[in-house]
């Protein structure tokens, strides 16, 4: 699961459904803020495990992802993730695209992820 692509800023919401453990199932809509071929950073209200695995429902396909990392603010948590196989644009385009050439490709996650020195 490479991070490797052009990178875009988007925005959409989308559902994405995971079990942590034995516990239930939770389904919950996640805000999708930045996508590639291999995967994209969604912001949620409740924390997803590095390396779990949650299912994204998106115009009738259901792919599966795994979370590389996350990190938290005050809005919430912005998860990383990848995927096998490339979703985007072959199987998911959100509606909201935009392609940034001021930015370099990842400016969002590296934005979030980055850690203070």
């Amino acid at each position: 699961m490479a991070n490797m692509g052009e990178h875009f800023s988007c925005l959409d919401v989308i559902p994405i459904r995971w079990r942590s453990g034995s516990g239930p199932e939770r389904r919950v809509c996640a805000t999708l803020l930045e996508v590639w071929s291999s995967g994209g950073v969604l912001q949620i209200d409740e924390p997803i495990a590095k390396g779990e695995t949650f299912v994204i429902a998106v115009q009738g396909v259901q792919i599966e992802a795994r979370v590389q990392s996350y990190d938290r603010d005050e809005y919430g948590y912005y998860l990383q993730f990848g995927l096998a196989d490339p979703w985007f644009p072959a199987h998911y385009k959100p509606p909201y695209l935009m392609k940034t050439k001021k930015l370099r490709a990842g400016a969002v996650a590296r934005r979030i992820f980055a850690r203070p020195a």
